[in-house]
């Protein structure tokens, strides 16, 4: 997506819109738009209503919004987007300013060169325009799970159960048409029960919303031929006979008109009248986020560029945000000249789709993080995408009554887990990713090796209480079993031998032999001591060596 500079300088860019025709005036003036999404009746209560977002500036917003075009272009540089036409470029779309001085759709570039010696040629970009469609169907997931990329520079959108949820067709429409312009787009937008004839409402410049059936044939039969994008022989075919809008079609008889002109013709004429079902193909929403800005000079420093990178993590949030998701692991990579890349992985230990929260970390690792040359575009990616769990939340106000004490607390202890876990996060991403590690029991009896260090979190660290059975088991096939027998919190690295006279042994004793299989075993009888000030030691007599005590551990 663009940033908000990219989006203000496309907007700028854009031509005019062509004021509506006349079509579109009578169908709004017969019916009002307050009433388009109330109306209801039995023969409307299963039909489907197809939004077509239309974006007839496209290949000119793409690319004005490119790395390329932003560090050359200003608003009030002429622009044109040229296209091939039998081995020779033309004029796709023009920009306002070379639009006002007389270049025009179709003309050959030395043609608008010679009106406008300062304009600027850019070719057309149609795989950019497609990742940008893809993007937008993407951005659209908000208003309805039903959409397709069926016809071109469009969005096809089934809102028909979200009116409710959005108050009304009226309302969803403008906020469609506020958000793409927030975007940095411009879009037609029309509504009708078919999918065609929406698409061909907003190619035709119309900004129309029809609910119903029967309103079609009215409005539609004004449109030209050339507006259904039939075959250039057929369209030629129908001219010549004096045919030029719909309605002529309509007049026609239905088994001449299929017969003289093929099937085609009468298919699509059932699909713009909703008598025919058309089937599209359902845009797929992909299950990983990847966004790439490109930067318009190479840059030295992550502060240069920070601006990139917060713009990619916005639109990572969104994405999540829409899908009610949450990542927990996101990979952020730097490009380098001669095509080289440098990663930089960030993980979180609880899922997240706070902006603040990501920012915060991708800042604290970038702080120390060297990056090894400058960096001419920036890529954000993240398969990790899991729902996104929302925090637990006491229905009335805790302080209202006692009875909801409970609440409160665990309230508290949410927000207290949340708060550890963003800490940790921190701490993570300033002192690396292996810089927080908790003690874990390790399934070996010996106490020297016992327990071990394992990084917090990653669900080896949690202590199992089978594992601890596991010890006491162990215990209890050895020659001398005792389970009430304390065990110390403190060990020493190396048990460190002792004289007797200075401690008070109790004769209760634990016997522990293990580690036969690695060639390191102990055969060891362990007791508590007391010294002469009362402080209790965790001492072991060597069973191979009777004679020989040693000190090992310390209670608190």
């Amino acid at each position: 997506m663009a940033t908000p500079q990219q989006a203000q300088l496309a907007l700028t860019l854009a031509p005019p819109p062509p004021a509506e025709t006349a079509s579109a005036e009578s169908a709004s003036a017969a019916r009002p738009s307050s009433e388009l999404s109330t109306r209801a009746s039995a023969q409307t209560s299963n039909q489907q209503l197809w939004l077509c977002i239309y974006f007839p500036y496209l290949p000119l917003e793409v690319v004005s919004q490119s790395a390329e075009a932003q560090s050359v272009i200003s608003d009030s540089m002429p622009l044109a987007v040229t296209e091939e036409i039998k081995g020779r470029p033309h004029i796709l779309i023009a920009s306002r300013q070379a639009h006002a001085a007389g270049v025009m759709t179709g003309l050959s570039t030395a043609a608008a060169l010679a009106l406008c010696p300062e304009l600027t040629l850019c070719p057309r970009q149609i795989s950019a325009e497609q990742r940008v469609l893809s993007q937008l169907a993407q951005w659209s997931y908000q208003f309805t799970p039903k959409l397709s990329q069926e016809f071109s520079q469009s969005l096809l959108l089934e809102v028909k159960s979200s009116l409710m949820l959005f108050d009304g067709l009226p309302l969803l429409s403008q906020r469609i048409r506020e958000g793409c312009q927030q975007l940095g787009y411009s879009p037609r937008v029309s509504v009708t029960p078919s999918p065609r004839a929406s698409w061909i409402l907003a190619r035709s410049g119309n900004n129309i919303q029809i609910d119903h059936v029967d309103g079609l044939r009215s409005v539609l039969g004004q449109l030209s031929l050339a507006s259904l994008d039939l075959a250039p022989r057929v369209l030629q075919r129908l001219n010549k006979t004096g045919l030029t809008s719909l309605r002529d079609l309509w007049r026609l008889p239905r088994a001449d008109l299929g017969r003289r002109y093929g099937l085609d013709i009468l298919k699509t004429l059932d699909q713009i009248s909703a008598s025919q079902t058309q089937l599209l193909t359902t845009f797929e929403q992909p299950q990983l986020f990847n966004a790439e800005q490109d930067l318009p000079i190479a840059m030295e420093s992550w502060s240069q560029f920070w601006p990139a990178v917060q713009h990619l993590l916005q639109t990572l949030v969104d994405f999540l945000q829409h899908r009610n998701a949450a990542t927990g692991r996101f990979e952020l990579s730097f490009f380098h000249a001669n095509n080289a890349r440098s990663e930089l992985i960030i993980g979180l230990r609880k899922p997240s789709q706070s902006l603040e929260h990501l920012c915060l970390l991708v800042r604290e690792r970038l702080n120390h993080y060297c990056l090894p040359a400058s960096v001419i575009a920036v890529q954000l990616c993240t398969d990790s995408i899991q729902p996104y769990q929302t925090e637990e939340r006491s229905l009335f106000e805790p302080h209202r009554s006692h009875k909801n004490h409970s609440n409160h607390k665990s309230h508290n202890n949410n927000q207290h887990d949340e708060s550890w876990q963003n800490l940790l996060d921190q701490l993570q991403a300033r002192l690396g990713p292996d810089s927080i590690q908790t003690l874990q029991l390790t399934n070996d009896y010996r106490p020297e090796c016992s327990q071990g260090y394992a990084l917090y979190g990653d669900g080896k660290s949690k202590l199992n209480t089978a594992l601890q059975s596991s010890v006491h088991d162990s215990s209890q096939s050895s020659h001398q079993t005792n389970q009430t027998q304390p065990r110390p919190n403190w060990l020493l690295p190396q048990p460190k031998p002792l004289r007797t006279s200075d401690y008070q042994i109790d004769p209760q004793s634990e016997r522990i032999e293990s580690g036969w299989w690695d060639q390191h075993p102990i055969h060891r009888d362990y007791h508590v001591a007391t010294d002469l000030n009362g402080s209790r030691y965790w001492v072991f007599r060597d069973l191979q060596q009777l004679d020989r005590w040693y000190l090992h551990g310390l209670f608190g």
